[in-house]
């Protein structure tokens, strides 16, 4: 998610870089253009991009769970079952040599 937030607000970055004229990093009354305010408008008001760390706290716990049940459990439950096959214990009723 986070590499995600990056790559928009690098893309912001460059969308309105092309509208700095002379390369200096202001942005003055001539290159002001409509468009080019615009621009800033839209990068600087990104609510979205601004609370996605915040979002993440949430959204992150309850991603990493899903994945932990859907890949780890399974895992467990057949790592101990080949464990217990190793050992010569009993696997569902059955002796195994």
């Amino acid at each position: 998610m986070m590499i995600t937030v990056k790559c928009v607000r690098i893309e912001g970055n460059r969308n309105i870089a092309k509208y700095d004229l002379d390369g200096d990093g202001f942005y003055s009354q001539e290159e002001l253009t409509p468009e080019a305010e615009a621009a800033l408008d839209d990068w600087a008001s990104d609510t979205g991009l601004n609370l996605a760390p915040i979002t993440g706290l949430f959204v992150a716990p309850i991603y990493s769970g899903f994945w932990h049940l859907i890949v780890g459990v399974p895992f467990l439950l057949i790592a101990n079952r080949s464990n217990k096959s190793r050992k010569g214990e009993q696997v569902d009723g059955h002796q195994q040599i």
